[in-house]
């Protein structure tokens, strides 16, 4: 039975929050991630590279996006994720969090935008805790 959309489309986000939260145990910080769903199913993650060690976040979104519309065109990818952090304003007491953004793209006209807000709190001895609260979402750029 195929799988829909959606349902691919999540592999993708199984794959990157996992990995978004280790980086933030190990590091308190995650630079911008991807990965993208082949046209036979198979997953990859993938990066970008300009030379510079440590580039800005946005240059590294922009980048991954054109990679994704390249491999979109191409026929090579058919779901793609991108995960960055992003501070949002908790509409409770309108004070701004740090959060997880993940667009979430399928060539099937599946796009979805999702926040995950987060907490990060110091361990004694190594690493950090790491609390993400319910996500929101909204439709996506489709990207």
């Amino acid at each position: 039975m195929k799988n829909t959309p959606k349902e691919e489309a999540e592999v993708l986000l199984n794959l990157l929050l996992p990995f978004a939260e280790q980086q933030l145990q190990k590091y308190g910080e995650l630079l911008p991630v991807a990965a993208v769903m082949l046209t036979n199913g198979e997953t990859r993650m993938i990066a970008t590279y300009d030379g510079n060690e440590q580039p800005e976040s946005q240059k590294v979104i922009d980048s991954t996006q054109q990679v994704f519309v390249r491999g979109a065109k191409s026929g090579d990818y058919k779901a793609t994720a991108l995960a960055y952090m992003v501070a949002v304003k908790n509409p409770d007491t309108g004070q701004k969090e740090d959060a997880i953004n993940i667009n979430l793209d399928h060539k099937e006209n599946y796009s979805i935008q999702l926040i995950y807000p987060y907490m990060v709190s110091k361990k004694i001895l190594g690493g950090n805790n790491v609390q993400f609260f319910a996500p929101s979402g909204g439709k996506g750029e489709g990207k």
